[in-house]
């Protein structure tokens, strides 16, 4: 506000991920980050499961 925007986005980002190919992702993941083992985390986080509504 104090730059004069006027605009607010709001988006759900979780939900996006449930129309992203996996398997293109974690190649183009792959070929970025050279990191064996940062690659296998990311790829376990988008196989891992949701527990909804949990207290």
């Amino acid at each position: 506000m104090k730059d004069g925007d006027t605009v607010v986005v709001d988006i759900d980002l979780a939900k996006s991920f449930d129309t992203v190919n996996h398997d293109v992702l974690m190649n183009i993941i792959k070929r970025t980050i050279h990191d064996k083992a940062l690659s296998s985390l990311i790829g376990r986080y988008l196989r891992a499961g949701v527990l909804v509504g949990a207290h």
